[in-house]
């Protein structure tokens, strides 16, 4: 993900637009659509209506769990400030997917250019509305916040002039520790904001429009499984390049930089972002690695049909998500929690 390119004056005045909203928040925050998981829904034997099949990914071994779509694929607290706006934008591209996954699945997708702008704003909105996006987030405010310390401890007079500027005070007696507490109190208020949420919420709003910009700057295709069936994870639209083992931006593949911005949207298709509008099909072995891409990049959880058999493939797979994160597997006797929450950590 490229470095954030809002001037300063922008986002005190965006920040000055959400005050009043602040408070006004949804607790669970989908990062995967319900419309898409619902795509993945079957019958679960012994169990009324249509579930998801869910493993977590941290208990490889435990059997997958039937799962509701509202309980799956969300991020207790997303954003922390301002966020009902935030689902609202969300909600306006997730009620016109079913629409969109249908005429993709026809076929006729590229006759109704509306309906081809849903599929690039949802994967536009999974990239950025992502475990990833949390972390390079959270990357980022503690190198920019180290940097901001560094410069202040450098230069004495200056801290000791800003400080008496903000405050009214002089500086108190000098020393190494004197100074530091000088330097955190300056940059206190930017903590809060970002303790807040609030700068989160902003960069969000940045990043959308700069994905969106790439999407409908690129083709969109859209494939059909020559054989085998997707699967999703919980963190589902993902960046990736053929000459790179790194998934998305904390493995190394900006948006800008990568070959494809690939999005399940169903267990028989797949949308991608890539050279021109086209249909196509997509060969078992490709299918097999981008399961495998999915659960690589997933933060816990990962979603399939049921009974589509790839409860195997998973388990391979995860173990060699686990190797990757220098994890341990836990035993077969291990088993995960109730939960189908994409964890926030």
């Amino acid at each position: 993900m490229t470095p954030p390119r809002q001037r300063p004056a922008d986002i005190w005045t965006r920040l000055g637009e959400l005050a009043g909203e602040a408070t006004d928040n949804i607790r669970l925050q989908h990062v995967v659509s319900q419309a898409i998981l619902r795509e993945f829904t079957d019958v679960w034997p012994g169990r009324p209506g249509q579930l998801l099949a869910s493993m977590n990914l941290d208990f490889p071994a435990a059997p997958a769990r039937a799962a509701g779509t509202s309980r799956s694929g969300y991020v207790p607290d997303f954003l922390r400030y301002a966020s009902k706006s935030a689902e609202l934008l969300w909600q306006r591209t997730e009620n016109q997917l079913p629409a969109a996954i249908r005429a993709a699945a026809d076929r006729s997708l590229f006759r109704y250019p509306d309906l081809a702008q849903v599929i690039r704003d949802a994967i536009a909105l999974h990239f950025v509305r992502s475990h990833q996006t949390l972390t390079m987030h959270e990357d980022a405010w503690t190198a920019v916040r180290g940097q901001a310390r560094v410069q202040w401890l450098d230069n004495e007079q200056m801290l000791e002039w800003a400080f008496y500027k903000r405050y009214g005070l002089y500086a108190p007696p000098r020393g190494r520790q004197a100074l530091e507490a000088m330097a955190d109190e300056l940059l206190r208020p930017m903590d809060a904001l970002f303790d807040s949420g609030a700068l989160l919420r902003v960069r969000i709003e940045d990043l959308f429009a700069e994905a969106r910009r790439f999407a409908n700057d690129a083709g969109l295709e859209i494939a059909r499984p020559a054989a085998g069936e997707f699967l999703i994870g919980d963190t589902p639209a993902l960046a990736v390049r053929f000459d790179r083992e790194g998934i998305g931006p904390t493995g190394g593949v900006a948006l800008g930089d990568a070959h494809r911005i690939v999005l399940p949207l169903a267990p028989g298709l797949i949308a991608s972002l890539g050279p021109k509008d086209d249909f196509g099909v997509i060969p078992e072995q490709l299918v097999d690695e981008l399961n495998d891409l999915q659960v690589r990049a997933a933060q816990r959880h990962v979603y399939f049909r049921p009974g589509s058999r790839l409860d195997d493939a998973v388990r391979r797979a995860a173990r060699r998500r686990a190797d990757e994160r220098g994890r341990s597997v836990p035993s077969p006797t291990a088993t995960p929690q109730a939960s189908h929450t994409a964890a926030r950590d």
